[in-house]
Parts: C-alpha cells; structure tokens; sequence
C-alpha cells in the first residue's frame, strides 16, 4: 500500500509505502516534510544524531564514508551538499543510530577520515 501526503507550500509529495517513509535528501524539504506531517510518523525507540560539517567536496566523501558505514552497519551515514548562499561548509554529514555509542563509534570513524571544520551532536528520544 502507498500513502501520498502533501505538505502545504512544498511541490514534492512525502509518501508512505507500507511503513517506510520516501522522503527528498534536500534537508530544506526533508525539515519541512517531517515538521508538516509529524502525526503521520508511528513514535520508535530512542535515535541518536550527528551533523558534521566539511569544507570537502561531496565526491570526495564516498569512498571514506562506505568504508566508515561499512565498519558501522548498526549506523546510518548520509551526504548533503550546501545548496545555500553564505554557508560556511561544502557538504553536511549526518551519522543517526539507535545505539549512543556505536554512533560515537561512527563519529571517530568520520573524523579520522575526513577533514571536519565544525560538528554538533543532538541526543535525542
């Protein structure tokens, strides 16, 4: 079964297909999806997140990073470019699990690999 949700002022839909969200990798988008439709989301165990930022180009990232992710199956490791004027980063990097520290683990595995500029960690239920 598909579910197609719409959030007012966005021109991408945000679907549910039997229990797994499709969501676009734009965090601008993405924020707004999850803020527009948080009834809509079932409520899971805790989930632990980090955004590390990077003045590395985006190709340049692939290969460190599935070696990390690799290292770190119970850790999920995303990529976004700077789409923004005025940014002070190139790529933001993100590592989520539900395990604080294999998450950390996953954290040191980025920064060993990785030329990071700044990072923030939000430990959150």
């Amino acid at each position: 079964d598909c579910e197609v949700l719409y959030t007012e002022g966005l021109w991408v839909p945000l679907c549910n297909v039997d229990g797994t969200y499709i969501l676009p990798g734009i965090p601008r988008l993405f924020r707004a999806m999850i803020e527009g439709n948080q009834d809509s989301f079932i409520v899971g165990p805790d989930r632990y997140f980090a955004h590390l930022f990077t003045q590395s180009l985006e190709g340049d990232l692939a290969l460190p990073l599935t070696k990390v992710a690799g290292a770190n199956p119970g850790v999920q490791i995303g990529s976004y470019p700077g789409t923004a004027a005025g940014l002070d980063y190139h790529v933001k990097i993100t590592v989520d699990g539900r395990e604080k520290e294999m998450v950390e683990k996953a954290i040191q595995g980025v920064q060993e690999s990785i030329a990071i500029s700044r990072f923030t960690v939000s430990w959150e239920s």
